[in-house]
């Protein structure tokens, strides 16, 4: 870990206590609503196919381990540095439609063949994260406005 000089002594404490702070703000965050997101990973650093080749992403939901497959192919990519990080474009509504929002684990693989979502028939894995699907809608409270009164009466007499 880099610390800087000058940095405050709480945040010190805070990273040392909890660190899986620092890991949480790395990770993908995604509203179940979200259309024309942008989906950034890093796959290129694993690679080893050349020539034409496709990206299989393994989304599994960590708690009821319900899967989602997404393949894109070279074509998708939309980064200007694809050697650093890698860029697509993502309709969460659609992908995820249906789908149990919280944490998920997504696993991108590579492959020659744009069909395949077995990842025990892909090439390699490129990249290991976690993902949060947040809800649509934020949750609220219903209230019930009901008129309240009064009753005195004098109890002595």
């Amino acid at each position: 870990m880099v610390i800087k000089s000058g940095t405050p002594s709480g945040v010190l404490f805070l990273l040392a206590q909890f660190p899986v702070l620092l890991h949480l703000s790395l990770m993908v965050t995604f509203n179940q609503a979200d259309t024309g997101k942008q989906l950034i990973l890093t796959l290129r650093e694993k690679q080893t196919l050349t020539g034409t080749f496709f990206f299989l992403i393994v989304f599994t939901h960590l708690v009821t381990k319900t899967v989602v497959t997404k393949i894109y192919s070279q074509g998708d990519e939309e980064s200007q540095y694809p050697d650093r990080y890698n860029e697509f474009e993502m309709n969460v509504a659609t992908t995820f439609s249906n789908k149990p929002t919280g944490w998920w684990e997504y696993k991108a693989y590579e492959q020659p063949l744009g069909v395949n979502t077995n990842p025990a028939l892909a090439t390699t894995l490129l990249e290991v994260g976690k993902m949060y699907l947040k809800k649509t809608t934020a949750f609220s409270f219903d209230t019930q406005e009901s008129a309240t009164t009064f009753s005195i009466s004098d109890s002595n007499g």
